[in-house]
């Protein structure tokens, strides 16, 4: 891989006239369409970047333009790295990206994901994927991720983190292993936020975003833990636990379904080394680990919704948008970017 943290990069801006390019040093500039999203929340980007860059101010001549009122602005922006790419990272990794971060989402090679039709880990699989409007590819070396970022895309990275030329300002750990592996540290960004319980805000890492369901979703915890995780799923027309399936033994998943089929009561959805994994209910496959993810005893693998409804598949869950309008409210806490007092438009860094 070339190193080009120190050199300056060069990318053409999409909506610029042909041969025209913006600069800068260690991270590409990217250009915001200031009407693509006209609904969205704009931000403007306080910290700097790792390794730090100026805000440099633009006139009017620096704009870059197309027909009509869409325009485009060079800006400098904060690097986010989310690890784990799943249904809740994802909601973090949207709202952020939505909110003006330039991210990398880190992944599994083989991802464990159950909702791949809303997970922007699914890219390592599809190649790409689009979600709520945004879309992910996954990106095999630091040209490609350039790449993504000057397209307004959202790079899904699977290789080794210290390949990464370029250190975050925040860390986002999404991945919900509650424990099982290695936690993120308090020292590997300027802001650290843990999703879910495993984490103490102002010890492991600088906020705990909570990730249950009910009064406390979506908080920002800026001391103490979130909590423990209750394996309850929530109520869908009556019916919670049953909706669940689970490894019957440790062992190596292998589908015999795919989301969204249509299932019964009793129907084999996947085995567990060849023993067999049955839906407790009439319903729609709405979640299921991929074929060849390592599985434990008892462990959630998917779930089946009584509704029946295909479009959920690829429809973000209200705690999804939850959690990542809480890691919004987070790097906005501490600083990271700073909310336009006007109707959402960007606030211009003033000298």
């Amino acid at each position: 891989m070339r190193r080009r943290a120190r050199s300056l990069a060069a990318v053409a801006c999409p909506s610029s006239p042909a041969g025209s390019v913006a600069r800068r040093r260690c991270c590409p500039l990217i250009c915001t369409r200031t009407a693509s999203s006209p609904t969205a929340t704009r931000w403007s980007s306080r910290a700097p970047l790792w390794p730090p860059a100026r805000t440099t101010k633009r006139s009017s001549s620096d704009l870059c333009g197309v027909a009509g009122s869409v325009s485009c602005r060079v800006v400098m922006v904060a690097l986010a790295w989310i690890r784990g790419g799943g249904e809740l990272g994802t909601g973090v990794a949207h709202a952020l990206f939505e909110a003006g971060l330039q991210l990398v989402v880190i992944e599994l090679a083989l991802p464990r994901t159950l909702r791949q039709g809303v997970a922007f880990a699914s890219a390592v699989i599809e190649g790409r994927i689009s979600v709520g409007g945004v879309e992910a590819i996954h990106c095999l070396d630091h040209d490609a991720i350039q790449a993504a970022w000057a397209a307004h895309q959202v790079p899904v990275w699977t290789g080794a983190e210290s390949l990464l030329e370029l250190r975050p300002a925040v860390l986002v750990d999404a991945r919900m292993r509650r424990l099982t592996e290695p936690l993120s540290t308090i020292d590997e960004a300027r802001t650290v936020i843990g999703i879910g319980p495993g984490y103490v805000a102002g010890q492991d890492v600088h906020y705990v975003i909570e990730s249950n369901r009910g009064p406390r979703l979506g908080q920002v915890i800026t001391q103490g833990g979130a909590e423990d995780h209750t394996g309850i799923p929530g109520n869908v027309q009556g019916r919670r636990e049953e909706r669940l399936l689970r490894a019957p033994r440790a062992g190596t998943l292998t589908r015999t379904a795919a989301l969204g089929d249509f299932v019964e009561a009793g129907d084999v959805v996947a085995q567990v080394d060849g023993e067999p994994i049955r839906a407790r209910l009439r319903g729609m496959i709405r979640g299921l680990k991929l074929t060849g993810v390592s599985v434990g005893a008892h462990h959630k693998v998917g779930d089946v919704d009584p509704r029946r409804d295909r479009t959920l598949l690829d429809t973000m869950t209200d705690k999804a948008r939850a959690v990542g309008q809480a890691a919004v409210k987070a790097v906005t806490l501490a600083g990271v970017l700073t909310p336009s007092p006007q109707s959402g438009e960007p606030q211009e860094e003033k000298d």
